[in-house]
């Protein structure tokens, strides 16, 4: 299992790559790679164990970390569930609700950015 840091570091990466517009204009597009990049936001949560580690951590959480990360996971989830098999990149892109998601990301980024919750460790 990876440590609390390196845990956080690879979440924060997944947010700010969610966040960010440039990235996704650089990435998405590409045609080098078969990536559908707009689906593969939800499979690196996944893999990366998101909701365990809320479960683990968040009760060191601030109020401002709590509120980003549930507004990030629910506009996420929401998104999704509107979402076909096969998101087309552009549709998405250009999506004021994928705006949104963003948003969140970028505000999910800032929360934990600012202050890193420290794991609680019973002794």
């Amino acid at each position: 299992m990876m440590s609390h840091d390196e845990w956080l570091s690879k979440l924060l990466e997944t947010a700010q790559q969610t966040a960010s517009h440039e990235f996704q204009e650089q990435n998405w597009f590409r045609t080098d790679i078969g990536v559908i990049w707009p689906d593969e936001v939800y499979y690196d949560l996944d893999d990366l164990s998101f909701d365990l580690f809320f479960d683990m951590y968040s009760k060191d959480f601030t109020p401002d970390q709590l509120n980003a990360w549930n507004q990030f996971k629910k506009l996420l989830e929401e998104y999704r569930k509107g979402m076909p098999n096969y998101p087309d990149a552009h549709t998405v892109f250009e999506d004021p609700d994928w705006q949104l998601v963003r948003d969140a990301a970028a505000r999910f980024v800032t929360a934990f950015g600012q202050k890193r919750p420290e794991p609680y460790l019973a002794g």
